[in-house]
Protein backbone atom coordinates (compact mmCIF):
# COMPACT_ATOMS: atom_id res chain seq x y z
CA UNK A 1 0.00 0.00 0.00
CA UNK A 2 1.66 3.49 -0.62
CA UNK A 3 1.29 6.46 1.18
CA UNK A 4 1.93 10.29 1.04
CA UNK A 5 2.45 11.88 4.74
CA UNK A 6 1.30 15.34 4.33
CA UNK A 7 1.80 18.05 7.03
CA UNK A 8 -0.46 20.67 6.89
CA UNK A 9 1.24 24.01 8.21
CA UNK A 10 -1.54 26.25 9.98
CA UNK A 11 0.84 29.40 11.23
CA UNK A 12 -1.00 31.81 13.74
CA UNK A 13 -0.18 35.84 12.83
CA UNK A 14 -0.22 38.15 15.91
CA UNK A 15 0.43 35.60 18.56
CA UNK A 16 3.73 36.49 20.62
CA UNK A 17 6.18 34.36 21.44
CA UNK A 18 7.36 31.41 19.69
CA UNK A 19 4.99 29.01 19.67
CA UNK A 20 2.81 31.36 17.59
CA UNK A 21 4.59 29.92 14.38
CA UNK A 22 4.83 26.75 13.12
CA UNK A 23 7.28 24.66 15.00
CA UNK A 24 10.36 25.03 12.11
CA UNK A 25 13.11 22.91 13.60
CA UNK A 26 11.13 20.32 14.56
CA UNK A 27 9.22 20.75 11.27
CA UNK A 28 12.51 19.98 9.83
CA UNK A 29 13.84 17.33 12.16
CA UNK A 30 10.52 15.56 11.10
CA UNK A 31 11.37 15.91 7.30
CA UNK A 32 15.19 15.23 7.82
CA UNK A 33 14.08 11.49 9.50
CA UNK A 34 11.69 10.81 6.63
CA UNK A 35 8.47 11.11 8.62
CA UNK A 36 6.75 13.67 6.24
CA UNK A 37 6.60 13.32 2.45
CA UNK A 38 5.04 16.94 1.43
CA UNK A 39 4.83 19.98 3.33
CA UNK A 40 1.74 22.72 2.84
CA UNK A 41 1.83 26.28 3.53
CA UNK A 42 -1.00 28.41 3.41
CA UNK A 43 -2.45 31.14 0.55
CA UNK A 44 0.20 34.37 1.07
CA UNK A 45 2.44 32.78 3.27
CA UNK A 46 5.65 32.23 0.41
CA UNK A 47 5.66 36.29 0.45
CA UNK A 48 5.48 38.20 -2.74
CA UNK A 49 8.06 37.87 -5.87
CA UNK A 50 8.05 38.60 -9.21
CA UNK A 51 7.32 35.93 -11.77
CA UNK A 52 11.17 34.94 -12.80
CA UNK A 53 11.46 34.60 -8.66
CA UNK A 54 8.81 32.89 -7.50
CA UNK A 55 9.82 29.59 -8.39
CA UNK A 56 13.53 29.91 -7.12
CA UNK A 57 12.31 30.93 -3.51
CA UNK A 58 9.62 28.59 -2.63
CA UNK A 59 12.75 25.87 -3.70
CA UNK A 60 15.05 27.51 -0.48
CA UNK A 61 12.15 26.60 1.54
CA UNK A 62 12.37 23.06 -0.13
CA UNK A 63 15.85 22.58 -0.32
CA UNK A 64 16.35 23.32 3.43
CA UNK A 65 13.57 21.05 4.59
CA UNK A 66 14.37 18.21 2.03
CA UNK A 67 11.41 17.87 1.23
CA UNK A 68 8.80 19.12 -1.61
CA UNK A 69 7.07 22.12 -0.87
CA UNK A 70 3.60 23.87 -2.10
CA UNK A 71 3.01 27.21 -0.82
CA UNK A 72 1.22 30.28 -1.35
CA UNK A 73 2.60 33.14 -2.53
CA UNK A 74 1.88 36.49 -4.38
CA UNK A 75 3.79 37.22 -7.92
CA UNK A 76 3.83 41.23 -9.13
CA UNK A 77 1.17 41.70 -12.15
CA UNK A 78 1.89 44.32 -14.88
CA UNK A 79 -0.29 46.87 -12.92
CA UNK A 80 1.15 48.51 -9.39
CA UNK A 81 -0.65 46.98 -6.71
CA UNK A 82 -2.35 44.57 -8.59
CA UNK A 83 -0.72 41.19 -7.60
CA UNK A 84 -1.59 37.67 -8.83
CA UNK A 85 -2.13 34.85 -5.97
CA UNK A 86 -0.20 31.92 -6.91
CA UNK A 87 0.40 28.38 -5.39
CA UNK A 88 3.90 27.41 -6.02
CA UNK A 89 5.11 23.23 -6.00
CA UNK A 90 8.95 22.29 -5.98
CA UNK A 91 10.27 19.14 -5.30
CA UNK A 92 13.83 19.46 -4.28
CA UNK A 93 14.93 16.20 -5.47
CA UNK A 94 12.27 14.67 -7.86
CA UNK A 95 12.87 10.63 -8.91
CA UNK A 96 11.99 9.51 -12.77
CA UNK A 97 8.55 10.73 -13.78
CA UNK A 98 8.10 12.90 -10.93
CA UNK A 99 7.20 17.16 -10.71
CA UNK A 100 10.21 18.91 -10.47
CA UNK A 101 7.72 22.36 -9.94
CA UNK A 102 4.48 23.61 -10.72
CA UNK A 103 2.60 26.97 -10.75
CA UNK A 104 -1.01 27.72 -10.11
CA UNK A 105 -2.93 30.67 -10.64
CA UNK A 106 -5.72 32.02 -8.65
CA UNK A 107 -9.45 31.80 -10.43
CA UNK A 108 -11.55 34.13 -8.29
CA UNK A 109 -11.46 36.57 -5.85
CA UNK A 110 -8.27 38.31 -6.29
CA UNK A 111 -7.07 41.41 -7.82
CA UNK A 112 -5.53 40.02 -10.77
CA UNK A 113 -7.06 36.15 -11.79
CA UNK A 114 -5.43 33.43 -13.84
CA UNK A 115 -7.32 34.53 -16.86
CA UNK A 116 -5.56 37.68 -17.21
CA UNK A 117 -2.22 36.18 -17.13
CA UNK A 118 -0.18 36.29 -20.36
CA UNK A 119 -0.88 32.73 -22.62
CA UNK A 120 -3.44 31.64 -20.18
CA UNK A 121 -4.41 28.55 -22.09
CA UNK A 122 -7.96 27.95 -20.60
CA UNK A 123 -8.78 24.20 -20.34
CA UNK A 124 -5.07 23.39 -21.78
CA UNK A 125 -3.33 25.88 -19.13
CA UNK A 126 -0.52 23.42 -17.51
CA UNK A 127 -1.95 24.83 -14.32
CA UNK A 128 -4.54 22.16 -14.37
CA UNK A 129 -2.04 19.39 -14.85
CA UNK A 130 -1.62 17.44 -11.54
CA UNK A 131 1.75 17.33 -9.18
CA UNK A 132 3.75 13.71 -9.56
CA UNK A 133 4.73 12.82 -6.12
CA UNK A 134 5.64 9.06 -4.58
CA UNK A 135 3.33 7.89 -7.27
CA UNK A 136 0.23 10.03 -6.32
CA UNK A 137 -1.16 12.84 -9.00
CA UNK A 138 -2.83 15.44 -7.23
CA UNK A 139 -4.35 19.04 -8.18
CA UNK A 140 -3.77 22.57 -6.59
CA UNK A 141 -6.21 25.50 -6.42
CA UNK A 142 -6.36 28.57 -3.50
CA UNK A 143 -9.11 29.62 -1.08
CA UNK A 144 -12.20 30.18 -3.22
CA UNK A 145 -11.72 28.39 -6.01
CA UNK A 146 -13.11 25.65 -4.51
CA UNK A 147 -16.28 26.63 -4.85
CA UNK A 148 -15.90 27.38 -8.47
CA UNK A 149 -16.23 23.59 -9.82
CA UNK A 150 -14.65 23.88 -13.04
CA UNK A 151 -11.32 24.61 -11.72
CA UNK A 152 -11.58 21.42 -9.72
CA UNK A 153 -13.18 18.66 -12.66
CA UNK A 154 -10.71 20.16 -14.96
CA UNK A 155 -7.52 18.93 -12.85
CA UNK A 156 -9.60 15.48 -12.40
CA UNK A 157 -10.18 15.59 -15.84
CA UNK A 158 -6.31 15.65 -16.47
CA UNK A 159 -5.42 12.85 -13.80
CA UNK A 160 -5.65 14.37 -9.73
CA UNK A 161 -6.12 11.79 -7.88
CA UNK A 162 -6.44 14.49 -5.28
CA UNK A 163 -6.26 18.20 -4.90
CA UNK A 164 -5.04 20.43 -2.43
CA UNK A 165 -6.48 24.00 -1.86
CA UNK A 166 -4.41 26.78 0.07
CA UNK A 167 -6.68 29.36 2.09
CA UNK A 168 -5.69 32.60 3.55
CA UNK A 169 -6.72 32.76 6.94
CA UNK A 170 -10.12 32.48 9.22
CA UNK A 171 -12.97 31.13 7.37
CA UNK A 172 -16.72 30.21 8.48
CA UNK A 173 -15.23 26.46 8.29
CA UNK A 174 -19.22 25.57 8.00
CA UNK A 175 -18.92 26.54 4.07
CA UNK A 176 -15.44 25.33 3.75
CA UNK A 177 -16.27 21.70 5.30
CA UNK A 178 -19.39 21.91 3.34
CA UNK A 179 -17.58 22.36 0.51
CA UNK A 180 -14.57 20.52 0.59
CA UNK A 181 -16.72 17.12 1.71
CA UNK A 182 -18.84 17.72 -1.37
CA UNK A 183 -15.44 17.56 -3.75
CA UNK A 184 -13.62 14.51 -2.25
CA UNK A 185 -17.11 12.69 -3.42
CA UNK A 186 -16.94 14.51 -6.47
CA UNK A 187 -13.50 13.22 -7.40
CA UNK A 188 -13.42 10.23 -5.63
CA UNK A 189 -10.48 11.13 -3.72
CA UNK A 190 -9.16 13.03 -0.93
CA UNK A 191 -9.50 16.73 -0.43
CA UNK A 192 -6.82 18.66 1.48
CA UNK A 193 -6.85 22.39 3.20
CA UNK A 194 -5.19 24.21 5.32
CA UNK A 195 -5.03 28.11 6.63
CA UNK A 196 -3.95 30.47 8.73
CA UNK A 197 -4.91 31.98 12.11
CA UNK A 198 -4.97 35.54 11.80
CA UNK A 199 -5.47 37.07 15.68
CA UNK A 200 -4.65 40.60 13.71
CA UNK A 201 -7.82 40.60 11.84
CA UNK A 202 -10.16 38.94 14.08
CA UNK A 203 -13.23 41.36 14.76
CA UNK A 204 -14.43 41.13 18.15
CA UNK A 205 -17.11 38.31 18.76
CA UNK A 206 -15.66 37.17 15.36
CA UNK A 207 -17.15 33.42 14.78
CA UNK A 208 -14.24 32.50 11.78
CA UNK A 209 -11.53 29.89 12.47
CA UNK A 210 -8.58 28.45 11.25
CA UNK A 211 -7.99 24.68 10.76
CA UNK A 212 -6.13 22.04 8.77
CA UNK A 213 -8.52 19.63 7.33
CA UNK A 214 -9.75 16.96 5.00
CA UNK A 215 -11.72 14.63 3.15
CA UNK A 216 -11.93 11.63 0.84
CA UNK A 217 -14.92 10.31 -0.70
CA UNK A 218 -16.97 12.30 2.21
CA UNK A 219 -15.37 10.75 5.16
CA UNK A 220 -13.28 13.33 7.16
CA UNK A 221 -9.55 12.36 7.80
CA UNK A 222 -8.17 12.99 11.28
CA UNK A 223 -4.94 13.62 11.59
CA UNK A 224 -2.05 11.48 12.33
CA UNK A 225 -0.60 14.00 15.02
CA UNK A 226 -1.04 17.26 16.56
CA UNK A 227 1.85 20.38 16.83
CA UNK A 228 -0.63 21.90 19.20
CA UNK A 229 -3.59 20.50 20.74
CA UNK A 230 -6.08 22.94 20.02
CA UNK A 231 -6.09 22.33 16.27
CA UNK A 232 -4.57 25.77 15.16
CA UNK A 233 -1.01 26.91 14.69
CA UNK A 234 1.82 24.27 14.08
CA UNK A 235 1.57 21.26 11.83
CA UNK A 236 -0.62 18.73 11.21
CA UNK A 237 0.11 15.75 9.39
CA UNK A 238 -2.40 13.52 7.36
CA UNK A 239 -1.54 10.47 5.50
CA UNK A 240 -3.17 9.79 1.96
CA UNK A 241 -2.79 6.17 1.12
CA UNK A 242 -4.25 4.03 -1.64
CA UNK A 243 -6.73 2.64 0.75
CA UNK A 244 -10.62 4.02 0.31
CA UNK A 245 -11.26 5.48 3.88
CA UNK A 246 -13.33 3.20 6.41
CA UNK A 247 -16.17 5.03 8.52
CA UNK A 248 -19.43 6.29 7.43
CA UNK A 249 -19.92 9.84 5.41
CA UNK A 250 -21.27 12.18 8.36
CA UNK A 251 -23.43 15.29 7.07
CA UNK A 252 -24.06 17.56 10.04
CA UNK A 253 -26.73 19.86 8.56
CA UNK A 254 -29.73 20.08 10.99
CA UNK A 255 -33.15 21.58 9.77
CA UNK A 256 -33.55 25.74 9.39
CA UNK A 257 -35.76 26.93 12.51
CA UNK A 258 -36.83 29.91 9.86
CA UNK A 259 -40.08 29.60 8.06
CA UNK A 260 -40.81 31.28 4.74
CA UNK A 261 -43.76 31.70 2.23
CA UNK A 262 -42.63 33.58 -0.56
CA UNK A 263 -42.51 30.27 -2.71
CA UNK A 264 -44.28 26.93 -1.30
CA UNK A 265 -43.07 23.53 -3.09
CA UNK A 266 -45.44 20.77 -2.65
CA UNK A 267 -43.27 17.31 -3.14
CA UNK A 268 -46.84 15.77 -3.71
CA UNK A 269 -49.96 16.48 -5.26
CA UNK A 270 -50.91 19.20 -2.84
CA UNK A 271 -52.65 22.04 -4.93
CA UNK A 272 -52.11 24.76 -1.88
CA UNK A 273 -48.91 25.19 -3.19
CA UNK A 274 -46.70 27.15 -5.79
CA UNK A 275 -45.32 24.53 -7.55
CA UNK A 276 -46.28 21.12 -7.31
CA UNK A 277 -43.29 18.23 -7.74
CA UNK A 278 -44.83 14.42 -7.92
CA UNK A 279 -44.71 11.69 -9.95
CA UNK A 280 -47.54 10.69 -12.29
CA UNK A 281 -47.48 7.62 -13.71
CA UNK A 282 -44.01 6.92 -13.25
CA UNK A 283 -43.12 10.27 -14.77
CA UNK A 284 -41.91 13.45 -13.11
CA UNK A 285 -44.59 15.72 -13.03
CA UNK A 286 -44.20 19.56 -12.80
CA UNK A 287 -47.18 22.06 -12.20
CA UNK A 288 -47.81 25.17 -10.48
CA UNK A 289 -49.60 28.50 -10.54
CA UNK A 290 -49.04 30.97 -13.55
CA UNK A 291 -46.85 28.59 -15.73
CA UNK A 292 -44.57 30.46 -18.53
CA UNK A 293 -42.58 29.39 -21.37
CA UNK A 294 -40.06 26.79 -21.24
CA UNK A 295 -36.56 28.21 -21.20
CA UNK A 296 -34.54 25.21 -23.04
CA UNK A 297 -35.10 22.26 -20.06
CA UNK A 298 -36.50 24.81 -17.61
CA UNK A 299 -40.18 25.39 -16.48
CA UNK A 300 -40.96 28.69 -15.74
CA UNK A 301 -43.66 29.60 -13.43
CA UNK A 302 -44.51 33.32 -12.16
CA UNK A 303 -43.59 33.16 -8.62
CA UNK A 304 -42.36 36.07 -6.76
CA UNK A 305 -41.29 37.07 -10.00
CA UNK A 306 -39.83 34.36 -12.40
CA UNK A 307 -39.17 31.41 -11.06
CA UNK A 308 -37.57 28.68 -13.26
CA UNK A 309 -37.16 24.59 -12.72
CA UNK A 310 -35.05 22.07 -13.89
CA UNK A 311 -35.84 18.31 -13.56
CA UNK A 312 -32.96 16.01 -13.61
CA UNK A 313 -31.93 12.25 -12.80
CA UNK A 314 -30.61 12.07 -8.98
CA UNK A 315 -27.32 10.11 -10.35
CA UNK A 316 -26.61 13.82 -11.97
CA UNK A 317 -26.09 15.44 -8.83
CA UNK A 318 -22.65 13.82 -9.05
CA UNK A 319 -21.95 15.78 -12.57
CA UNK A 320 -19.75 18.75 -12.10
CA UNK A 321 -20.43 20.26 -15.68
CA UNK A 322 -24.12 19.47 -15.64
CA UNK A 323 -25.90 22.54 -14.48
CA UNK A 324 -23.12 24.55 -16.19
CA UNK A 325 -24.32 23.06 -19.46
CA UNK A 326 -27.87 23.49 -18.77
CA UNK A 327 -27.85 27.06 -17.17
CA UNK A 328 -30.46 29.43 -18.72
CA UNK A 329 -29.53 32.44 -20.42
CA UNK A 330 -28.43 35.31 -17.84
CA UNK A 331 -31.50 36.73 -16.54
CA UNK A 332 -34.02 33.90 -17.61
CA UNK A 333 -35.37 33.43 -14.15
CA UNK A 334 -34.55 35.37 -10.93
CA UNK A 335 -35.36 32.23 -8.76
CA UNK A 336 -33.66 28.75 -10.05
CA UNK A 337 -34.63 25.49 -8.57
CA UNK A 338 -33.22 22.01 -9.78
CA UNK A 339 -35.05 18.95 -9.03
CA UNK A 340 -32.97 15.67 -8.47
CA UNK A 341 -35.28 12.77 -9.02
CA UNK A 342 -36.01 9.26 -8.64
CA UNK A 343 -38.64 7.05 -7.90
CA UNK A 344 -36.95 4.39 -5.86
CA UNK A 345 -35.54 5.74 -2.12
CA UNK A 346 -31.60 5.56 -2.53
CA UNK A 347 -28.78 3.75 -0.86
CA UNK A 348 -26.54 6.18 -0.71
CA UNK A 349 -28.91 9.55 0.75
CA UNK A 350 -25.70 10.87 3.23
CA UNK A 351 -23.61 11.31 -0.23
CA UNK A 352 -26.30 12.70 -2.14
CA UNK A 353 -27.33 15.03 0.97
CA UNK A 354 -23.64 16.40 0.67
CA UNK A 355 -23.97 16.78 -2.89
CA UNK A 356 -27.37 18.86 -2.85
CA UNK A 357 -25.60 21.12 -0.26
CA UNK A 358 -22.41 21.96 -2.78
CA UNK A 359 -24.67 22.50 -5.73
CA UNK A 360 -26.86 24.76 -3.88
CA UNK A 361 -23.80 26.44 -2.66
CA UNK A 362 -21.79 26.29 -6.38
CA UNK A 363 -24.64 27.63 -8.04
CA UNK A 364 -27.24 29.47 -5.99
CA UNK A 365 -30.06 27.21 -6.48
CA UNK A 366 -32.28 25.25 -4.17
CA UNK A 367 -31.97 21.98 -4.88
CA UNK A 368 -34.79 19.67 -4.21
CA UNK A 369 -34.28 15.64 -3.60
CA UNK A 370 -37.59 13.68 -4.52
CA UNK A 371 -36.44 10.17 -4.47
CA UNK A 372 -38.69 7.72 -3.14
CA UNK A 373 -38.78 8.58 0.90
CA UNK A 374 -35.89 10.87 0.32
CA UNK A 375 -37.44 14.38 0.20
CA UNK A 376 -35.22 17.18 0.81
CA UNK A 377 -35.31 21.34 -0.25
CA UNK A 378 -31.56 22.95 0.78
CA UNK A 379 -30.55 26.52 -0.32
CA UNK A 380 -28.34 29.23 0.84
CA UNK A 381 -28.67 32.65 2.96
CA UNK A 382 -26.54 35.42 1.28
CA UNK A 383 -23.23 34.08 3.39
CA UNK A 384 -23.83 31.03 1.69
CA UNK A 385 -24.64 29.06 4.83
CA UNK A 386 -26.80 26.06 4.35
CA UNK A 387 -31.11 26.29 4.87
CA UNK A 388 -32.29 22.53 5.16
CA UNK A 389 -35.86 23.58 4.73
CA UNK A 390 -38.47 21.57 6.94
CA UNK A 391 -41.71 20.84 5.85
CA UNK A 392 -45.11 22.19 7.34
CA UNK A 393 -48.34 20.43 6.53
CA UNK A 394 -46.15 18.75 3.44
CA UNK A 395 -45.50 21.97 2.14
CA UNK A 396 -41.41 23.61 1.71
CA UNK A 397 -41.39 27.33 2.35
CA UNK A 398 -38.41 29.13 0.82
CA UNK A 399 -37.76 33.04 0.58
CA UNK A 400 -37.30 34.82 -2.82
CA UNK A 401 -33.56 35.17 -2.25
CA UNK A 402 -30.30 33.90 -3.09
CA UNK A 403 -31.48 31.49 -5.83
CA UNK A 404 -30.06 34.13 -8.41
CA UNK A 405 -28.56 30.91 -10.19
CA UNK A 406 -24.98 30.03 -11.50
CA UNK A 407 -24.54 34.07 -13.27
CA UNK A 408 -24.83 35.14 -10.01
CA UNK A 409 -22.11 33.38 -8.40
CA UNK A 410 -19.21 35.57 -10.19
CA UNK A 411 -20.37 38.75 -7.44
CA UNK A 412 -17.67 39.55 -6.16
CA UNK A 413 -15.52 36.99 -7.02
CA UNK A 414 -15.02 37.17 -10.79
CA UNK A 415 -14.83 40.46 -12.44
CA UNK A 416 -18.61 39.92 -15.05
CA UNK A 417 -16.10 40.95 -18.14
CA UNK A 418 -14.11 37.63 -17.13
CA UNK A 419 -16.88 35.18 -16.14
CA UNK A 420 -17.20 33.32 -19.22
CA UNK A 421 -13.62 33.13 -19.37
CA UNK A 422 -14.49 30.71 -16.11
CA UNK A 423 -17.56 29.30 -17.89
CA UNK A 424 -15.52 28.69 -21.26
CA UNK A 425 -14.00 25.71 -18.22
CA UNK A 426 -17.36 23.86 -18.99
Amino acid sequence: MKKLRIALVVPVYGLKGADGEHKKELLKEKCHSGQIDLIVYPEYFGGRYTFNNAVDNIRTYAEEFKTPVLSGCSILGEVIDKNFIAAVYVNPDPMPGETDNHLYLKHSSADRLAYQWPGYAGNDDPMFKPVKLGGFKFGVMICHDQFFGLVTARCADLGAQGLFDLTGDNVQLKKWTDVIQGRSIEINGPFFCTMASNLTTLKPKSKAKAKAMAYDNGVELMPMSYARPDGTGGFHIFEWTTERPGGPIIVHQGYSPKKYNDIRLSLGRDRNCDISIHYADGKLTLSGRKPLQKVGKWHGFEVSGRAGVLSLPVEDIYRTRKLYKLRPPSGSFAHHIVVYHKQKTPVDQDRILAMAKLRAIEHRVAVVILAGDMREVIKTDRYKHIQRIQAQNNIFGLNASNMGGTYSTYRSAIPPELFDNYLELA
